[in-house]
């Protein structure tokens, strides 16, 4: 009974993946084209992000089949990775068709679940060895950060559309409103909680997380003409990004134990 679950799980992941490989382009096309707003990062992120994801996830898929990473499929993952996959596309398919907010509502769920499925790896089916590291925690790490980036933009989007519409003509610009600020600093702070979460709740050092954060920053500081925008975009995104390899600075720091000679030096009774 377990060969056949195993086999019928890994046959969806296949099946699943295939298909969302197949719209992918479209769903890249389509994202690329959101309206503009204040915090809209440039179109390149989306595919820095995209990109390195899609052959991640395609080792994965390649990977399920090896022995030891069985466990961490089948009772780890379960069927996650087809329920997330399958609503990655379809939360753009009810953006377009059905308004914003039931593209917020599925961008909210499909954060909550990643989420879930995210603490649920770290703690119980941790990295094992460098391949689970790279082809099962790595693709689930870069997922998570875009879903929760791709839900913060979709609110804020959402938000600003319904309170304080842009003009149709691009050319036109407007004043900013007051919820216009307030979603700006909560959208803002929402990424740098999460891009420290990555680092330091409970010594998770997942850098490729904080990385994605960092990216995010960047291409709104490329993307806005917003000068205090574009400024502080570009300031959190060169500190978040110095910030995402502490966990390695601190590696090398216990390594060589550099501070630790320095304390012993001075410690140490001065010969007459």
């Amino acid at each position: 009974m377990a060969d056949y679950y195993s086999t019928y799980i890994k046959i969806l992941n296949i099946f699943v993946f295939a298909l969302f490989i197949l719209h992918h382009g479209k769903m890249l096309g389509v994202q690329t084209e959101w309206p503009s707003t204040i915090i809209s990062p440039s179109p390149y992120i989306f595919y820095l992000i995209w990109f390195p994801l899609d052959f991640l996830l395609f080792g994965f898929i390649i990977y399920q089949f090896f022995a030891v990473a069985s466990e961490t499929v089948l009772n780890g993952i379960k069927l996650d990775f087809v329920f997330l996959i399958s609503l990655t596309s379809q939360a753009l398919v009810f953006r377009d068709s059905y308004g914003y907010f039931f593209g917020v509502a599925l961008s909210i769920l499909l954060a909550i679940h990643t989420t879930f499925l995210y603490r649920r790896l770290r703690r119980v089916y941790p990295a094992k060895n460098k391949k689970d590291s790279v082809w099962i925690h790595a693709p689930l790490s870069i997922y998570h950060a875009w879903t929760i980036t791709n839900a913060v933009i979709n609110s804020f989007a959402a938000l600003t559309v319904y309170f304080a519409p842009y003009p149709r003509n691009r050319n036109r610009v407007r004043n900013l409103s007051l919820i216009d600020h307030i979603s700006v600093t909560v959208s803002f702070l929402i990424l740098i909680i999460t891009s420290f979460g990555y680092i330091n709740y409970k010594d998770n050092d997942d850098v490729l997380g904080s990385l994605v954060i960092a990216s995010v920053f960047f291409g709104i500081s490329i993307e806005q003409e917003d000068n205090i925008i574009t400024m502080v975009a570009f300031g959190v995104a060169c500190f978040l990004f110095l910030y995402s390899f502490s966990p390695f600075a601190k590696r090398l720091i216990r390594r060589t134990g550099i501070f630790g000679r320095f304390r012993r030096s001075e410690r140490a009774p001065l010969l007459s």
